[in-house]
C-alpha cells in the first residue's frame, strides 16, 4: 500500500490496519451470535497494542462504528503505552508464529506471492496454536489485571504472577 506521500510503505499502514480490524470485528460479531445468541456484542471487546499503525483517528473510529456491527466505541481498548505484560497472550502467539516460520523458511525458502505467504502462516497457526496454550495466557492476563487492580500502580508484573 501507499503511504499518504504516494511513496510505497516500509511496513503497514494505518488503512490495512483499519481494514483488518473491520474484518475482525466482522468475523467476531458473526461467531458471537452463534455462540453467545442472549449477550450483546457490546460485551466483546478488542484490545490492540501501540504499534503507530494502529493509531485510529477519531474519524476512522467512528467509521468502524458505522460500516461493523461494533455497537459501541468503549469496545476498541487501547492499553497504556508500555502494558507489554497486558499483551502477552499476543505476544505468546506472535513469537512462536515467528519462530516456526523462520525455520521454515531456512529449510524451504522464502516465498514471494503473498497469497501462499498467507496460507503458510495459517497453517503455521493452526498447528503451533492450541486453546489450551492461550487458555494459560489468559488465566496469567486474569492475575496481572487483578495485581493491577490491588496494587493501583500499573507497573510491570512480578516474574511469579506470569
Amino acid at each position: 500500500m501507499q503511504t499518504k506521500k504516494g511513496k510505497t510503505a516500509k511496513s503497514t499502514t494505518q488503512q490495512e490496519w483499519f481494514d483488518v480490524l473491520s474484518a475482525i470485528i466482522h468475523a467476531a460479531h458473526e461467531a458471537w451470535v452463534c455462540k453467545f445468541p442472549r449477550r450483546p456484542f457490546k460485551e466483546c471487546p478488542f484490545v490492540y497494542d501501540n504499534p503507530s499503525f494502529h493509531q485510529l483517528s477519531e474519524v476512522d473510529k467512528l467509521r468502524l462504528l458505522h460500516q461493523t456491527p461494533l455497537e459501541d466505541l468503549c469496545q476498541l481498548q487501547q492499553p497504556a503505552r508500555y502494558s507489554g505484560d497486558m499483551m502477552q497472550c499476543i505476544e505468546h502467539v506472535h513469537a512462536i508464529i515467528c519462530q516456526a516460520w523462520y525455520k521454515e523458511r531456512l529449510t524451504q525458502g522464502t516465498q514471494t506471492d503473498h497469497v501462499e505467504r498467507g496460507k503458510t502462516l495459517q497453517r503455521i497457526f493452526r498447528s503451533h496454536i492450541t486453546s489450551e496454550s492461550v487458555t494459560k495466557n489468559v488465566v496469567r492476563l486474569r492475575k496481572l489485571l487483578q495485581h493491577l487492580v490491588n496494587t493501583g500502580t500499573g507497573e510491570y508484573a512480578p516474574l511469579k504472577l506470569v
